[in-house]
């Protein structure tokens, strides 16, 4: 019953959250005032078309979606750990605080940019086309997969069980609610300048190639 009601909430969070995200960018246009009947109450079209954009987002829909379900499944794992350390994972009990918690979603979001650059930096320049590569270049679909997990996770233990205190479920889903969405829109922070670093551009790496006449750089 625990894990379906996992699903619903999923479901429902990551519908959310592209909703949400679509009326970020629509009203963030600066050049558009007026809007359609279609672009603002049309939830049936709105929500499917968002949620594949966002999987496309990273430039392979395949790729998004895969890294989305594997960071879903490895999230959700981590969420349970509290269990096997302590008491079950819906108690009362600081294990359980801290693996539900927005601290592994933050450090995954502030860190993606730089462990992707030192770990995989140079392999996408030799082999761009790399399934490696081109999984770990899915960094919203990862950072928004773990996201969602956590939010529908925390849903789901207090939901069902009612032990842990409900302020630490709403200053979860507010904290990664709000980083999430500030994530997607594509907006940078000043005072974090790889916080939106495209993972396709490569900073201070030469590439020789030898020619018989010139070498370029």
């Amino acid at each position: 019953m625990e894990f379906l009601l996992f699903f619903v909430f999923l479901f429902f969070t990551f519908s959310v959250v592209a909703l949400l995200s679509y009326y970020i960018r629509l009203f963030s246009n600066e050049d558009k005032d007026n809007f359609t009947k279609q672009e603002l109450i049309e939830l049936q079209r709105i929500i499917p078309m968002e949620k594949l954009q966002l999987f496309e987002s990273e430039g392979s829909i395949q790729f998004g979606l895969a890294a989305f379900f594997v960071s879903i499944a490895l999230t959700y794992l981590w969420t349970l750990s509290g269990g096997l350390i302590g008491p079950p994972h819906y108690t009362n009990d600081f294990g359980n605080y801290f693996f539900h918690s927005f601290i592994l979603f933050l450090a995954l979001t502030l860190s993606y940019p730089y462990l992707y650059d030192a770990f995989l930096n140079r392999i996408a320049i030799t082999d761009s086309r790399s399934i490696i590569v081109q999984f770990f270049k899915q960094e919203n679909n990862i950072i928004m997969g773990c996201g969602i997990t956590l939010i529908a996770a925390n849903l789901t233990i207090y939901g069902m069980y009612h032990e842990i205190y409900f302020i630490s479920v709403i200053s979860n889903i507010a904290i990664i609610g709000i980083v999430l969405l500030y994530k997607l829109s594509g907006k940078t922070i000043p005072w974090l300048p790889y916080f939106n670093k495209p993972l396709n551009q490569f900073e201070d790496v030469d590439i020789h190639i030898e020619d018989d006449d010139e070498l370029m750089v």
